[in-house]
């Protein structure tokens, strides 16, 4: 018996039919390209580009990997953002961020983010932002956000995005960590 070759036929906006078979498989091949491409950039020069470009990178692979529903392209994904996290991290672990203390803690506070989702061990670089909680008094929600409560209203919008990104990890991470780095005020706060 032959087997036969299921279709499944798709429309652009203009009317022509596609194979999204075939579509899927371009797809498919572009991440993987992309991917290996940008991978073998971030490599060069002792990850040179990757020390520049910081977290961004791994959370880069990090959503492919959480958001893809194909299984090849996500193991690529999240080996990638793994070898990128540890790298960072190491780094970090090591020398510190150049832009000093509180912004090692973030870097290390998005990485574990991820290292834990992706089922990784995020001791070492937790134990580091634990350090650092104690050290910079980022117990005082006011202080860790550098802004205080009261005066969320007069943050501007430049600085808006990436408070609200810190609010909502922090408050991820007191879901999956919890009590470990409690807030007085979140999220429900800063939209008020």
């Amino acid at each position: 018996l032959r087997e036969a070759r299921v279709q499944h036929l798709c429309r652009d906006t203009r009317g022509r039919c596609y194979d999204g078979l075939a579509l899927r498989a371009r797809r498919e091949a572009a991440m993987d390209a992309g991917m290996t491409s940008m991978m073998r950039d971030l490599r060069k020069d002792h990850w040179s580009a990757l020390h520049e470009i910081g977290d961004d990178a791994p959370m880069l692979f990090f959503e492919i990997w959480y958001t893809t529903a194909h299984s090849r392209v996500r193991l690529s994904a999240k080996s990638s953002a793994v070898t990128l996290i540890s790298v960072l991290e190491a780094r970090l672990l090591r020398d510190g961020s150049r832009d000093g203390k509180e912004d090692t803690f973030w870097q290390l506070a998005f990485l574990s983010r991820c290292k834990l989702e992706l089922g990784e061990d995020s001791s070492r670089a937790l134990a580091r932002m634990d350090e650092l909680w104690k050290e910079l008094g980022m117990a005082d929600t006011d202080r860790l956000f550098g802004v205080p409560r009261h005066a969320l209203y007069a943050v501007g919008s430049g600085p808006w995005l990436m408070l609200l990104m810190r609010i909502a990890l922090m408050e991820y991470l007191a879901g999956l960590l919890p009590r470990r780095y409690p807030l007085r005020w979140g999220l429900a706060d800063a939209l008020r």
